[in-house]
């Protein structure tokens, strides 16, 4: 449901097409901004939350500056999560 909100009206959505909604860190994008770390144009990925100290940041600003221990909530393919993995650990 929720990749079909964030493709709106593209024609993707196929039984065959696999999204998957993964929780990850990653470390070295602490202290850069969402908007900076370009994470959608470098790997494909679309962080929809960050997990920082007990609380849940749904739909993050492109500002917001990442902390040393957030986790991410990406979505995407199988072969873009594996890109923000290899990407960003």
């Amino acid at each position: 449901m929720l990749s079909s909100v964030l493709l709106e009206d593209e024609e993707v959505l196929t039984l065959e097409t696999q999204f998957e909604i993964v929780r990850t860190t990653a470390p070295e994008l602490a202290g850069q901004t969402l908007r900076g770390a370009a994470i959608r144009d470098r790997t494909g990925a679309t962080v929809v939350a960050i997990e920082r100290d007990g609380e849940l940041l749904t739909n993050p600003e492109p500002d917001l500056r990442m902390q040393d221990g957030d986790r991410f909530i990406i979505t995407g393919s199988d072969s873009v999560i594996n890109n923000f993995t290899e990407t960003f650990r």
